[in-house]
């Protein structure tokens, strides 16, 4: 029986039908969102992309430079702190 969507324009629809509906629009909103989402996706990277070229920074490698430096900091502190440790056991030999 037509027993949804009854009213002065239309004689209704059927629950099946109804449901079909719905599922149709669920299904069709689904997919504008997924959409919109890669959309957005390519509209960030682009901008992500300008905001790189113009700054002329890229993260990634001022990461890898600042991991770089960090060992080399690291590096020089052993180097001095075994330098320390001869001259103090030279000082106190004598």
């Amino acid at each position: 029986k037509q027993t949804v969507d009854t009213g002065s324009a239309s004689k209704g629809i059927t629950l099946v039908d109804a449901y079909g509906k719905l599922v149709e629009n669920v299904g069709a909103k689904a997919s504008q969102g997924k959409l919109d989402s890669a959309a957005t996706e390519t509209i960030l990277a682009n901008a992500k992309g300008a905001r790189d070229s113009l700054s002329g920074v890229d993260l990634d490698q001022e990461t890898g430079n600042l991991v770089k430096y960090q060992q080399y900091y690291t590096a020089s502190s052993q180097i001095i702190k075994a330098a320390q440790e001869t001259f103090a056991t030279l000082i106190n030999s004598l």
